[in-house]
């Protein structure tokens, strides 16, 4: 199944919902998970000299390194004991746009909670 969330949400509104994420399970911890379909930035095109190609090298890592680390590469969500310790639950980032997010490989269990709780 499939949840559109906006991407606050996405960061830290699914953990409120008691169901695990993954199976129908209740809730017992969160996990983080890397959302598949976020694109880590490319390197910069080099210049013909030495120094301006090592600048645009540093440059990339360190945009790398500050992707890598951000919370828009990961989700955190919640998850009942197996699906935050033996095996992550297989969410696939479907769409990015216009500050929202749709996540696909929820449970309908989870989806039926979310769609409970934004009713209330």
């Amino acid at each position: 199944m499939q949840v559109d969330v906006s991407e606050s949400e996405a960061a830290e509104g699914l953990c409120r919902v008691p169901v695990c994420i993954g199976c129908w399970r209740p809730a017992t911890g969160v996990g983080r998970v890397r959302l598949s379909g976020v694109n880590a930035p490319t390197a910069p095109a080099g210049s013909t000299d030495t120094i301006g190609g090592i600048l645009a090298i540093v440059t990339a890592v360190a945009a790398i390194v500050t992707w890598a680390r951000s919370d828009k590469a990961t989700i955190t969500y919640p998850a009942c004991w197996r699906h935050r310790w033996v095996s992550r639950p297989l969410l696939r980032l479907v769409s990015k746009a216009d500050g929202r997010v749709r996540l696909d490989g929820v449970s309908p269990e989870f989806h039926a909670a979310w769609v409970a709780g934004r009713a209330t």
